[in-house]
């Protein structure tokens, strides 16, 4: 039993592991239509998670590639638009954790089955930006913000204090 579950743990790993680092931008993909962008969801949902679990390297193309294919999708998207807020996403001025705020907010929005209220889409936006961070801490350095997120999700109040900064 204990060989079948260790064989179970290393199987997953490796999956994960391999769909993090195996994201490619379709080839020649277009959005013209309102069904093109719908197509395209499951790449938009493998992409934010791409981005936000492979490790952060400064200049890495193909993740300007993916982040290049993730904006171009949302910029024209009929059914996601994303609300920046610096009261609640102080760190936007950082292009990388902006992008990840808006594909942990994507990610959450595709694959949720409720329509989900403002409140949870900004979680899900800083819940990623919490999660790469502490990540790629190393490339960032320490940023107040983020780390009083951590300490708010830890004592769980991440959700009552996005509530009360949204009004």
């Amino acid at each position: 039993m204990k060989k079948n579950t260790l064989l179970l743990s290393v199987v997953i790993i490796f999956a994960v592991t391999g769909y993090t680092q195996d994201f490619e931008v379709p080839n020649e993909y277009k959005f013209e239509t309102p069904e093109d962008y719908i197509n395209y969801e499951k790449d938009i949902i493998d992409a934010s998670s791409w981005l936000i679990n492979t490790p952060y390297k400064k200049n890495d193309v193909n993740r300007k590639e993916v982040e290049a294919f993730f904006m171009k999708w949302l910029s024209g998207s009929p059914s996601i638009t994303i609300y920046l807020s610096a009261q609640i996403a102080p760190f936007i001025n950082n292009p990388e954790l902006r992008m990840i705020f808006m594909a942990g907010w994507v990610r959450s929005e595709l694959e949720s089955e409720e329509k989900q209220g403002e409140v949870q889409k900004n979680i899900a936006g800083v819940n990623s930006v919490i999660e790469f961070y502490s990540n790629n801490k190393d490339q960032f350095g320490e940023i107040q913000s983020i780390e009083d997120y951590i300490i708010l999700k830890k004592e769980g109040k991440l959700e009552e204090t996005i509530k009360s900064k949204l009004g």
